[in-house]
């Protein structure tokens, strides 16, 4: 995303421009259908532009921007955060360019989905689903059906024009002669799937699904079918690949393997629901660090190798991380540490960070191939306990920990003393633990600068989206 579109200057002008007629039929779709989806800024933004549209635009007939903002009582920002919106869901278009009198925009505006396209598209239902309750998005099915008799029986006997007109030939050549040129832009209701397709693979691994169901009986023809919605849901409440699968597992027919859309769709998006606020207020208090968070003063005076690290592990997600770490060791991640690491996400008890430092412990620090779920989620539920709440403190509690351990067999051996009853969780001091040698995290340094490069260069490429 370009900076022009972060910023609106409200000297520059606007044209309004209509790629459909608007009935009021489509008034009531995309005030029952869309509002949801798009909040009520782009809802006042989209009723404004219709009202202010003229007979016929010019390019010379402008509308300032600031007369907009007085009108829908919204700041530059705001609207281009609503206008956004409208754009994503294909309510308008947006053209940019300047001329001698100066900035200016063209705003197309576009009929909706007619609600059997609506309730048919992947990205569309989801976006609904996920905004409403189960109920009432059912009631707005319902309330846009056709009220039509299941079965007419009988012979049907209505007449053709021709049997009720007469019409001359004279008259079709007359109406020919006054037929204008087609010169209008046709724009019809739809929602772009081009560049979803061809830029979701970098962060949905749909062959992994695939995989993952190999032995239920969903064949591959059956999942590409169903791909622009697998990852309307990835993309819209976050859900990854393997939890997926396991919806999918839940809600497919066994004596047909077909994925049954509708139930899947209301399983994911109510599981993945916000929890109310009180709930997350509870959350945060609960999780509140005994320990102040690290300024970036105490972070300038760590080796280098260290801060590499944390900044790696602030910016990754917990799976990028991995990646990175396996391809260091010559490895690949597993389905298994996969799934670990996304339970321990789903817990909702540990910053990303702090499972990145994690991963980062088992598989360099303590230089294990893989991870083991029972050993990782035991040292998880530790750092819980103890409100680590960012990526430093994860390493210093972490070395501090693997310390504690070592000094435990020293002196089992030392005195020769054999229990076979194993402490499990010490007891650690209040006192700060001393910062990490940068000896224990150089291994990975290189891969992680590497990874964080390509993301750059990733960025810069495509103008600055991540």
């Amino acid at each position: 995303m370009t900076d022009l579109n972060h910023q609106l200057n409200p000297m520059s002008g606007f044209i309004l421009s209509e790629g459909a007629k608007l009935t009021d039929y489509d008034q009531s779709i995309i005030t029952a259908l869309y509002q949801p989806i798009i909040g009520p800024d782009a809802m006042v933004l989209l009723n404004t532009f219709w009202n202010l549209i003229e007979e016929q635009p010019r390019i010379s007939e402008r509308i300032l921007h600031t007369t907009l903002m007085n009108i829908v009582n919204l700041a530059p920002q705001a609207i281009v955060a609503a206008r956004g919106r409208l754009e994503a869901v294909n309510l308008m278009q947006t053209w940019h360019n300047t001329d001698t009198l100066g900035e200016y925009y063209v705003y197309e505006l576009h009929a909706p989905l007619q609600p059997q396209q609506f309730f048919t598209d992947e990205l569309m239902s989801v976006l609904l689903l996920s905004a409403v309750e189960s109920s009432y998005y059912q009631k707005l099915q319902q309330r846009f059906q056709l009220r039509q008799l299941v079965q007419i029986d009988g012979d049907n006997i209505s007449q053709k024009i021709t049997d009720v007109f007469n019409v001359s030939s004279e008259a079709f050549q007359k109406v020919a002669s006054l037929t204008p040129t087609p010169t209008q832009r046709q724009v019809t209701a739809k929602i772009a799937y081009d560049e979803i397709g061809a830029n979701n693979s970098a962060t949905f691994d749909f062959e992994l699904i695939v995989d993952s169901l190999q032995n239920t009986g969903i064949n591959r023809q059956t999942l590409e079918l169903k791909r622009n919605m697998l990852f309307a849901l990835h993309q819209t409440v976050g859900i990854n690949e393997l939890e997926l699968s396991k919806y999918i597992r839940k809600t497919m027919t066994f004596d047909t393997f077909e994925i049954n859309d509708d139930l899947l769709k209301q399983q994911v998006i109510d599981a993945y629901r916000p929890r109310p606020k009180q709930a997350k207020e509870a959350t945060k208090i609960a999780a509140t660090p005994t320990t102040a968070k690290v300024d970036e003063n105490e972070l300038a005076t760590l080796p280098v190798a260290v801060q590499t690290v944390l900044r790696n592990a602030q910016e990754l997600n917990p799976r990028e991380f991995l990646q990175s770490v396996k391809e260091e060791k010559n490895g690949f991640p597993t389905a298994n540490e996969v799934k670990t690491i996304t339970d321990v996400i789903e817990a909702n008890v540990l910053p990303l960070e702090v499972v990145n430092i994690l991963i980062f412990y088992v598989l360099i620090t303590l230089g294990r191939d893989n991870i083991n779920r029972a050993y990782f989620n035991s040292i998880a539920n530790t750092l819980s306990q103890n409100h680590v709440a960012d990526a430093l403190n994860a390493l210093k509690f972490l070395g501090k920990f693997q310390r504690e351990q070592q000094n435990k067999v020293t002196k089992k051996y030392a005195t020769g003393r054999s229990s076979k009853k194993v402490e499990t969780k010490p007891t650690y001091a209040t006192t700060p633990a001393p910062t990490v040698t940068a000896n224990e995290l150089a291994a990975t340094q290189a891969s992680l600068e590497r990874l964080k490069q390509s993301r750059i260069q990733h960025d810069k490429a495509h103008g600055g989206q991540a």
